[in-house]
């Protein structure tokens, strides 16, 4: 794979609408909370996520402690340079200069016994430091979905139509019978990417590398540009 910096995306306002994200699991019954004489919460109940959150609280500031303390070290933050918004209803923010790291926790709503965590990279404010080394050491392996969000709602039509009619070698494209998602797959990109009317997300199968999310949105604008595909970059 190209060093990290040599990936950076073709336009750096482009970064202000990508986010970076991971989703995972576990038994609610895992949580360092949680005591043999309670239950596990109704979903209807209105104070589950209370609760979740509650129980949960220890490994939402040790998820936090760690990731501050690998971006001190990574980035050479001073102290003033990062702000910590603790567990609050089952979520931790860091804000740092040039984006925010948070992590979340939320009862699975269709299996009230596990319990869904997301971390999330998003607010980019500078897309070098994003496609930067620094970055790579904290977060490579961590998330396992590059979203774009574009500026104008996607015509799944149009794009499919487009897609198809250019008979693009080396590529599958599927899609739903309502043409509510698009789904590619090609050489130059590792990850599987999936088009929405407001979402473009880029899914490798287990988190990866950075530069591997990026270098697999790089191929998708080139792909977009050579063929005139109807996906905006850019307000």
């Amino acid at each position: 794979m190209p060093p990290i910096e040599s990936t950076a995306i073709d336009g750096s306002a482009l970064f202000r609408r990508i986010s970076f994200l991971n989703e995972g699991a576990s038994r609610v019954k895992s949580l360092s909370g949680w005591k043999k004489t309670h239950r596990v919460p109704d979903p209807v109940d209105a104070r589950a996520q209370e609760y979740i959150a509650g129980i949960s609280a220890g490994e939402l500031k040790q998820d936090l402690d760690s990731v501050y303390g690998a971006l001190k070290q990574a980035f050479a933050f001073k102290r003033r340079e990062l702000s910590v918004a603790e567990p609050a209803d089952g979520t931790g923010t860091i804000v740092t200069p040039f984006f925010s790291y948070s992590i979340s926790i939320a009862l699975n709503l269709a299996d009230p016994a596990e319990a869904i965590w997301t971390k999330t990279v998003d607010n980019i404010q500078d897309s070098k430091q994003v496609a930067s080394t620094p970055f790579a050491q904290v977060f490579d392996g961590v998330f396992r979905m590059l979203r774009y969000s574009p500026p104008t709602p996607v015509d799944l039509n149009d794009c499919i139509d487009t897609i198809e009619d250019a008979e693009i070698s080396n590529l599958d494209v599927s899609y739903d019978r309502d043409a509510t998602y698009c789904e590619l797959r090609f050489a130059d990109a590792t990850g599987a990417i999936r088009i929405t009317a407001d979402s473009l997300s880029i899914v490798e199968k287990h988190p990866a590398e950075i530069g591997t999310l990026i270098q697999s949105l790089r191929a998708m604008q080139a792909l977009v540009r050579e063929h005139r595909v109807p996906l905006h970059w850019s307000p």
